[in-house]
């Protein structure tokens, strides 16, 4: 037996290495049960854009729009070996909310936002363009401009092993116990400690933080809040073998069936995504078969139809499980803002965003703390 914890993280991704950082800075001893690899499932298969909230503006959600402009800006000044500025572009429409004077008007209140938490004026932040001047930054738009499109300023992992390599060594400096390959088989509560057993060893804490994402509901977790009405789609991007963008630069754009796509850079490539769809069981290795690698170049091609990408372009996909709050004329809805279910001194945490996972975790940590 090992010795015994103030909390027990389950679940090595994002969300776990964020609970781990804010306890270890309030001097708690941590153990963080990974069963794979570090940030090995759904935190890898993501487009790795931090997202500083400009989409938030739609839904009027200040809050989080604060949130995500802190933590961006965090996250870029403390690794800029790894995250990169990424300039995105996305093509307005002729009317409604995303046509040139509602977005212009988003634009100034993004910029006064950000120029009142950085204490910066950078009109990259956010702004309207013409299409010529998009086009002739951005090839790919070429012809799908017509009406301006929206120009802001974001951020991307460029070095994704390197920025968990570097998670990593910071939570083992402040004293984590990380153990990878290690899956917790059962959990129990006991004389006010919850023992956690795993293949090879049994370990002991006084909390308890499931932040396994799809694996919340498994039966080793039942000592935990109850999640079972939780629902799960498959979230999927394609890795394409040819260079689409320069570096450094994004693409969003809306399909004809109101799909919002990104493009972004990928190594030598391009990540395109992301596509999702309703599943009815979890299971442990999400994958992407061939009809839906299919399905999805074809809406590529009627998105840009002079580019010319076969399965045979396609490097790889990345999945993962996410949580959705229902399913809207076909689509996946996902779950907007993070969910924190605490019962006694066991918590469990669910959450669809990389950028905020140190606030999350403070936040994940607070809600423990509030049940002893």
């Amino acid at each position: 037996m090992s010795a015994d914890y103030d909390l027990a993280i389950i679940g090595g991704g994002i969300t776990g290495l964020g609970v781990a950082r804010a306890a270890a800075d309030e001097g708690k001893s941590v153990i963080l049960l990974e069963r794979g690899e570090l940030c090995g499932a759904a935190s890898s298969a993501s487009l790795r854009i931090i997202h500083g909230g400009f989409r938030y503006l739609q839904q009027c959600d200040v809050q989080r729009i604060i949130e995500s402009v802190r933590a961006q800006i965090r996250l870029v000044a403390e690794y800029p070996e790894f995250i990169k500025p990424l300039q995105c572009y996305m093509p307005l429409q002729k009317a409604g909310l995303k046509s040139k004077y509602p977005v212009s008007a988003a634009a100034f209140l993004y910029r006064a936002i950000y120029r009142m938490l950085s204490g910066k004026e950078q009109s990259l932040r956010a702004r309207v363009v013409s299409g010529d001047a998009v086009e002739s930054e951005v090839p790919l738009l070429t012809g799908k401009c017509s009406y301006g499109a929206l120009s802001w300023q974001d951020a991307y992992i460029e070095d994704f092993s390197g920025l968990v390599e570097t998670l990593e060594k910071e939570l083992r400096e402040k004293g984590v116990e990380v153990c990878e390959r290690s899956n917790v088989q059962n959990v129990t509560y006991a004389d006010g400690y919850y023992s956690l057993q795993t293949s090879t060893d049994l370990y002991r804490s006084k909390q308890v933080v499931n932040a396994t994402g799809a694996q919340i509901g498994d039966e080793a977790f039942a000592t935990g809040p109850s999640v079972a009405d939780t629902r799960w789609a498959k979230g999927f991007n394609i890795i394409v073998n040819k260079k689409l963008l320069e570096s450094g630069r994004a693409v969003g754009i809306q399909s004809d069936a109101g799909r919002l796509f990104f493009l972004c850079p990928r190594d030598e490539g391009t990540a395109i995504g992301t596509w999702y769809v309703p599943v009815k069981e979890v299971v442990k290795k999400p994958e992407v078969v061939g009809s839906e690698i299919e399905a999805a170049l074809r809406e590529i091609a009627e998105l840009f139809p002079d580019v010319d990408l076969s399965s045979r372009d396609v490097d790889y996909t990345e999945a993962g499980f996410l949580p959705m709050s229902g399913v809207q004329n076909g689509e996946p809805q996902l779950v907007r803002k993070e969910r924190v279910f605490a019962d006694q001194l066991f918590a469990t945490v669910l959450s669809t965003k990389f950028t905020t996972f140190q606030l999350l975790g403070q936040k994940t940590l607070l809600q423990v703390s509030k049940k002893k």
